[in-house]
């Protein structure tokens, strides 16, 4: 699918891996989540709105929060990150950091 692997290499892009894992699954911090299940728990608007407007609080500098991405990532891209998520977070040869 082309969403699916437009989204893994958005998932690269944007080093979603910094803080989610290699490939979305976890192990970076016990405050952020493994993707690999988030997105069967949640809807494709919750995570739009998570990717758009951020989750967890900036004021508590020892915890790390999801940032708002809304201006920074193109509709079109955000889409492409959902199929991503929804498909399971597939590894894509083409897409590497």
């Amino acid at each position: 699918d082309p969403h699916v692997a437009a989204g893994a290499h958005d998932f690269v892009q944007f080093a979603c891996a910094q803080c989610h894992g290699d490939l979305g699954r976890g192990g970076v911090s016990p405050d952020v989540p493994a993707l690999t299940g988030v997105a069967k728990e949640l809807s494709p608007s919750d995570l739009r709105s998570i990717i758009d407007h951020g989750l967890g609080e900036s004021s508590n500098p020892t915890k790390p929060y999801m940032p708002v991405w809304r201006g920074v990532i193109s509709k079109t891209q955000v889409d492409d990150l959902i199929a991503y998520l929804r498909a399971g977070l597939p590894a894509v040869p083409t897409a590497v950091s």
